[in-house]
């Protein structure tokens, strides 16, 4: 016995099909007689069934008859009226045995007229092969059913005989073929252990495995051939690892989404930013990119490029991202006819700052164009009417100076928010503050403002730590900013309300109103530059636009958040969350 895992491996496989063959040879033997046996018995039954019909008619019509169903060759006969209920069995009392309607030959026949089924017999515990013959009247009313059966035990044993003559024989022709196959594996294996060890060497990786490659048999230059094979490969593989790693550094690297598509528009590669964009891991390569993503826009981008390689250009929308989609051609080989580079570039901040800054261009000059106009529309007025009365006079000077105030209110603010948006991390600048001192120095600086119109401020100051690590100052002025708001849409005789409360980590400051409240379709842009839900009435007020974009601006500057829970016609609730530090 020649103990090799290759020619065990070789001759068990040539073993089980050999074994296999035969196992479906002689089941499949055994099956066809099974079946030409179930069919002979089926056709003799069907011969039977007109002599049993006229039988069952005979009966069924309450004729005087004699037992003519003895020359009926099977083992049962059975005759059932049409409501199902058995008049006549051979084989069992008929008044004990239960509704026939319900048996599948039966229900088949009622259909049909004729049927067959093999089944098992509740009230004999057998299996039979039952043919039943529905019996109708002239007016073609069924009467009821002849019901011819034989037990299939005599079918087995016929079976069971064949079976122990076919064993012995199945069992010698296999011997013959093991033995056979196992000669023939001893002869060839060999060399090809040798080349399948050689072959596993190359595949895991070790291409400076050599064969001896002697002699000038067919082994010998299958050896040779082998050792040339390992060494090129050993060469191409070490350049193509370059290239793909080089490749993949930089295409891993790029903010670009970078898609390879083949010619049948399947995959070959996705870096990490396009895996981002479209919502997808690396497991999507090989697939086809319909299947990957459903985006109208990109399908139709591939399918203009595809027939003349030509480059497209076009916007996409996935979710909130606005995204660049560029097809790139390039010349390739013939076999790549039909693939496609796509890159994507997420223009959606690009945009933002765009809208933004337009917005911002435009909202400036608008707010810094109406003190001006105003200013020169006075100065204008006194310089045409030197004669104008001193309170006249005065009453002009007077609204110039509002406007040049509002102009300069104006001014500083935007150099606020100007020095937010310049400075970068500013932790190290920042002191441990008590918010609960700088909410009560709010409402002290506020307090005049609120007295004119009648307005109370309450403080709702729950018990607890409210150390946060920021800039006092600019505390002091969100607060304050936050609370000048609340007291210009309030109602005279209202209440201001501030609450300060610590959960866990976030010290949370809100400031509610009992003024008309923010409709849900503005609470978005509320914080936005310039942008007033009722410009007028914010004019009338002192407003310049500016002070929800410093409260947002300071708030995030030290690491928090703010936002708005509103009702309209009930008021208004600004939330303001900061980082929660220890008391030092």
């Amino acid at each position: 016995m020649i103990r090799n895992r290759l020619f065990l491996q070789l001759w068990s496989m040539t073993a089980v099909v050999t074994a296999l063959t035969a196992v479906i040879f002689y089941n499949a033997s055994l099956y066809e007689f099974q079946l030409d046996l179930e069919a002979s018995a089926r056709t003799r039954l069907l011969a039977q069934i007109p002599l049993a019909a006229t039988f069952g008619r005979q009966l069924l019509e309450g004729s005087s008859i004699e037992l003519e169903h003895q020359n009926i060759s099977t083992d049962r006969l059975t005759v059932i009226d049409a409501a199902g209920v058995v008049i006549f069995d051979t084989e069992y009392d008929a008044a004990l045995m239960e509704n026939h309607a319900t048996r599948p030959e039966i229900r088949e026949a009622t259909t049909l007229g004729r049927s067959t089924a093999s089944r098992f017999s509740d009230t004999l515990k057998m299996d039979y092969m039952y043919a039943a013959q529905r019996i109708d009247d002239v007016q073609g009313q069924v009467l009821g059913f002849s019901r011819l059966a034989t037990p299939l035990e005599q079918l087995d044993n016929r079976l069971a005989t064949l079976r122990k003559r076919m064993l012995p024989v199945i069992a010698l022709t296999l011997l013959v073929l093991m033995t056979i196959s196992y000669a023939v594996t001893v002869r060839v294996y060999r060399p090809i252990a040798r080349a399948a060890r050689m072959a596993r060497e190359i595949a895991d990786g070790n291409y400076d495995t050599r064969l001896p490659g002697l002699g000038s048999d067919d082994t010998a230059l299958l050896e040779r051939s082998l050792n040339d094979l390992s060494r090129q490969t050993g060469e191409r593989v070490n350049t193509l690892e370059d290239g793909r790693d080089q490749l993949a550094g930089i295409l891993t690297a790029l903010q670009e989404g970078v898609i390879a598509l083949n010619p049948e528009q399947r995959i070959l590669h996705i870096n990490r930013a396009a895996q981002e964009f479209l919502g997808v891991n690396n497991d999507v390569i090989g697939q086809p990119i319909r299947q990957v993503t459903q985006i109208p826009q990109l399908i139709d981008l591939i399918d203009k490029t595809r027939p003349t390689g030509a480059e497209q250009n076009r916007l996409l929308s996935i979710g909130r991202r606005t995204i660049e989609a560029r097809t790139e051609s390039r010349e390739r080989p013939a076999r790549l006819d039909g693939a496609v580079i796509i890159v994507l570039h997420d223009v959606t901040e690009q945009q933002r700052l765009e809208k933004v800054r337009a917005d911002f261009v435009a909202n400036a000059s608008h707010e810094l164009k109406t003190p001006l106009t105003a200013i020169r529309g006075f100065a204008e007025t006194i310089l045409d009417h030197p004669e104008m009365p001193a309170d006249t006079r005065s009453r002009f000077v007077g609204k110039i100076q509002f406007q040049a105030n509002r102009l300069g209110q104006i001014v500083a603010e935007l150099l606020e928010l100007s020095r937010f948006d310049s400075r970068a991390d500013r932790g190290d600048e920042f002191v441990a503050v008590n918010v609960a001192g700088v909410v009560k120095a709010s409402a002290i600086a506020v307090e005049s403002i609120a007295e004119e119109r009648n307005i109370s401020i309450r403080l709702n100051l729950a018990v607890g730590q409210y150390i946060v690590m920021g800039d006092r100052e600019e505390l002091l002025q969100l607060t304050i900013n936050l609370i000048d708001n609340a007291i210009k849409y309030s109602g005279d005789g209202s209440t201001v309300e501030l609450s300060l409360s610590a959960t866990g980590d976030i010290v949370k400051l809100v400031v509610s109103d009992q003024g008309p409240g923010i409709p849900p379709e503005f609470r978005d842009r509320i914080f936005e530059r310039f942008y007033r839900i009722d410009t007028a009435r914010s004019r009338e007020l002192g407003g310049t636009g500016l002070g929800l974009s410093i409260v947002r601006n300071i708030a995030i500057s030290h690491g928090g958040r703010v936002y708005l829970d509103s009702t309209p016609d009930i008021g208004a609730s600004f939330v303001v969350e900061l980082p929660r530090v220890k008391a030092p």
